[in-house]
Formats: C-alpha cells, structure tokens, sequence
C-alpha cells in the first residue's frame, strides 16, 4: 500500500510540475514576441492569421473568435498587414468558421481580394502549417494573452516570423481558459516533440 500511495504521490507531483513548468518554458522562449494592437513597435506584416474558433447557428462568431477578427480588421485598416487568412474548421455544407469570418471582414472595408480562406484549420497547428503554405511568410497572430505563447511556440517550430497580437474579449478571459491553456501547451510541446 505504502508503494501505491508513493508511486500515486510521484505521479501527481510530476503532473504538478508538467502542467506549471512547461507553460513557463514556452512563455520565456517567445518573450518579446507579444504586443498589443496600437503597439507602435508593430512592424508592417504581410498577414494577418485568425485562428478558428467556435460558430454559433453557422454565422454568430463566439466572443473569442470575435476578437480575433476586430483586431485583424484594426490592424488591416491601419496598413499593418496586407493580407487576412481566416482559418477554422468546416463541417458539412452549413457550418464554415473561415466562411463566417469572412462575412463579417468584408462588411468592415477588408477587400476580397486580401483575404484567404483555410477551411483545413481543424486545429492551431494545422492552421499555423496551412497559413505557412499559403505564404503567410511574416503573420500576425491576434489571439488571447492566455493563448499566445502556445500559438507563437508552434509558429516558431515550424520556422515562421510571427508576433502574437493581444486580442481580448470584452467578456475577458473565462475563469479555466488559464488552465485550459496550461494543458494544452503540455500537450503542444509533447506533440512536437514526438512529431
């Protein structure tokens, strides 16, 4: 019983230690690399990648997703970037989280013509690999601060010029997104490890 509980006590400890050291590797590995949207250190960019996110009735942006697009119009509208890649998952012939971003992009002044559908984005590294692929060579990431340096750690693996964009809510952050996050950069840096 004593080896049980001992064994039980490593594990829950490594978890422990997995789940808060990790996240604090990859955040000091993109250090400098995150702004906000009026950062006037913010060099122009070639692009502008919107992460998926959840789609309500096939065309309400969830209140993330939301705010990654208003900071991609912003940072559009002041010259920042030239070109917009709205990624995300589609299912079937109704639900397109690319398509209902780009319905709202055109409606804010973003031309046709500078926009990029990835309806292949079935997660934030595919979206990151298919933004490269599409010539997203210097990208812009807006995405919650929580969010960030996950997204900046794959962008860096896979040899991309990225600065992350702070994009709030007007909610804020929901109360588990923190360790939500913390998991998902644990299992980030596991798959890139053993990709």
């Amino acid at each position: 019983m004593y080896k049980v509980l001992l064994g039980l006590s490593l594990l829950f400890s490594l978890g422990i230690f997995s789940v808060t050291v990790v996240p604090y590797f990859v955040e000091r590995n993109v250090q400098g690399a995150i702004h906000y949207m009026d950062d006037p250190a913010l060099e122009k960019f070639d692009t502008v990648l919107i992460l998926g996110e959840r789609v309500y009735l096939g065309e309400t942006l969830s209140p993330i997703l939301r705010a990654r697009t208003d900071a991609a119009i912003y940072l559009y509208n002041q010259g920042v970037v030239g070109t917009v890649i709205a990624s995300g998952e589609k299912v079937g012939k109704h639900y397109s989280e690319a398509a209902a971003v780009k319905k709202i992009l055109l409606v804010n002044g973003v031309l046709e013509e500078d926009i990029i559908l990835d309806e292949n984005g079935f997660n934030d590294y595919e979206s990151l690999r298919n933004a490269k692929e599409l010539g997203g060579t210097s990208l812009l990431i807006p995405a919650t601060l929580t969010e960030l340096p996950r997204l900046l750690y794959i962008a860096k693996d896979l040899e991309m010029e990225s600065v992350g964009v702070i994009a709030e809510t007007e909610e804020g952050i929901p109360t588990l997104q923190g360790s939500r996050e913390n998991l998902l950069t644990l299992w980030t840096v596991f798959q890139l490890i053993f990709k």
